[in-house]
C-alpha cells in the first residue's frame, strides 16, 4: 500500500496537487464550510430533513460569500443523511447499519470460537474478521465523504456484509424454506424496480447530462459549434422531458436550450420565450426552491417583452441564491436592458465581480455601464 502510493505521487500529477497541500501542513478548508452549512439545514428541518438529495439546491441559501464550488454533497455521509431526511429518516438508516454491523460481530465471535485457529483461508476466522475490519474502515470513512450515495460502493460494502453474515453451507442440500423464497420474490421484485423504473430515469438523465455538458463545453471552451450543437441536445432534451417529466432540472435545461436556439436559427423571439417559459414553470413546479430554474424564467419572460414579471423572476432567484455571482449578473444584465436603469444595473453586476471576478461577461458589462453612467452625469453636469 506504501509502495503503490509513493509510485502513484511520483508518476500522477492529479495525485501530486491532492496531496501536496496536506504535506506542506495546509489542510481542507472547503469541508468545513460545507459541513456548517449541512447542521445549519438540518437545524432548519430537524425531523423530516429538506429532501432527498437536496442538499445542494438548498446549499445556495446559506452559501458563504465568494464560496464558488459547487459541493453536491455534503462530504459527511452521517450529517448528509441529516439534513436530507432529518433525525428520523437518520435513524432508519444509522439504526440498520448499526444492527447488521452487530450481526456481523456476532458472526466473527462465532467463526473465531468454532474453527480451529490454525486454520487459514476461507475457513479460517480471519477472514470475516477482515470482512468486518474492512466495513468498519469503510464507515469510519463517512465521516469525510459520502459513499452510501454512491451505488457501486455501497452495492460493495453489502456485498462484503453478505458474505460476513452469510449462513454455513450445510453438508445436504436443504429444502427451500420460506426465507428463501421471499428473498427471490424480494429479488426479483428489485429487478422488476431496476428496469421497470429506475432505468428510464437514469437514461433520461444520462441524455439531460450529456446535452448540457456540450452547451457547457461550448461556452467554456468554445469546443464545437453552437449551431452544430443545440439541434441534438433540444432532441435529446425534450426526449428526457417525456421519459422523465417529474425531473426539474430535464424541463429547466430544455427551456434554457430552447432560448439559445434564437442564436442560431433565429424566428418568432416572443413564441420561443413563451414555449420555454413553459418548460422553466414545469421546472419550478417541481422544485420552486431551485434559483436556476427562475432565472431561466425571468429570460424567457424578457425575450416575450415581459419586462416586470421577468424582474420579478430574477429576485426571486437572488433571495434563493443571493451569493451566486451568476444570478447576480443575469439581474444585472436584465437592467441594463430597460431605459433608466443604469445605476442599479451597474451595482449589480459590482455584486457579481465582488464575489466571483473572473467573469470575463460581468466585466464587459460593468464597463459598458461605467461609460453611460459617467455619460450620463457629464451630460447633468
Amino acid at each position: 500500500l506504501v509502495m503503490g502510493s509513493l509510485a502513484l505521487y511520483r508518476i500522477s500529477e492529479p495525485v501530486r496537487l491532492r496531496l501536496q497541500p496536506f504535506l506542506a501542513g495546509e489542510y481542507e478548508s472547503s469541508r468545513p464550510v460545507i459541513w456548517k452549512v449541512g447542521l445549519k439545514i438540518w437545524r432548519d428541518h430537524p425531523w423530516l430533513g429538506s429532501g432527498a438529495g437536496s442538499y445542494n439546491v438548498v446549499f445556495d441559501q446559506h452559501r458563504p460569500a465568494k464560496f464558488l464550488a459547487e459541493p453536491h454533497w455534503t462530504h459527511n455521509d452521517y450529517l448528509n443523511t441529516l439534513s436530507d431526511y432529518g433525525v428520523i429518516g437518520f435513524g432508519l438508516w444509522a439504526g440498520a447499519g448499526g444492527a447488521l454491523m452487530w450481526l456481523g460481530w456476532l458472526a466473527v465471535r462465532r467463526t473465531r470460537s468454532a474453527v480451529p485457529s490454525n486454520k487459514g483461508g476461507l475457513l479460517g476466522w480471519r477472514w470475516p474478521l477482515g470482512l468486518f475490519l474492512g466495513l468498519t474502515s469503510f464507515g469510519l470513512h463517512l465521516l469525510v465523504d459520502f459513499h452510501t450515495k454512491i451505488p457501486a460502493l455501497a452495492y460493495a460494502a453489502a456485498i462484503a456484509l453478505a458474505l460476513l453474515l452469510r449462513a454455513e453451507q450445510e453438508s445436504a442440500p436443504a429444502r427451500p424454506s420460506a426465507g428463501r423464497w421471499l428473498g427471490f420474490i424480494g429479488a426479483v421484485a428489485v429487478l422488476a424496480v431496476a428496469v421497470g423504473i429506475a432505468s428510464p430515469l437514469y437514461r433520461a438523465e444520462a441524455l439531460r447530462y450529456e446535452a448540457r455538458r456540450a452547451i457547457n463545453n461550448q461556452a467554456t471552451t468554445g469546443q464545437g459549434r453552437l449551431r452544430e450543437i443545440l439541434p441534438p441536445a433540444v432532441t435529446n432534451l425534450e426526449r428526457a422531458t417525456k421519459i422523465d417529466p417529474d425531473n426539474g432540472q430535464v424541463w429547466a435545461d430544455y427551456a434554457y436550450a430552447l432560448m439559445l436556439t434564437w442564436h442560431t436559427t433565429g424566428g418568432d423571439l416572443v413564441a420561443l420565450g413563451l414555449v420555454a417559459e413553459g418548460a422553466a414553470d414545469r421546472a419550478i413546479a417541481i422544485c420552486p426552491v431551485q434559483a436556476e430554474f427562475w432565472i431561466r424564467k425571468g429570460a424567457a419572460q424578457d425575450m416575450q417583452g415581459r419586462r416586470l414579471e421577468g424582474e420579478k423572476s430574477f429576485r426571486r432567484a437572488l433571495a434563493l441564491a443571493p451569493r451566486s455571482p451568476e444570478n447576480w449578473y443575469y439581474y444585472a444584465y436584465h437592467l441594463s436592458e430597460l431605459p433608466g436603469r443604469e445605476k442599479p444595473a451597474l451595482q449589480a453586476v459590482e455584486a457579481c465581480l465582488e464575489l466571483d471576478p473572473s467573469i470575463s461577461l460581468a466585466v464587459t458589462l460593468h464597463q459598458q455601464l461605467m461609460a453611460i453612467v459617467n455619460g450620463i452625469q457629464s451630460r447633468n453636469l
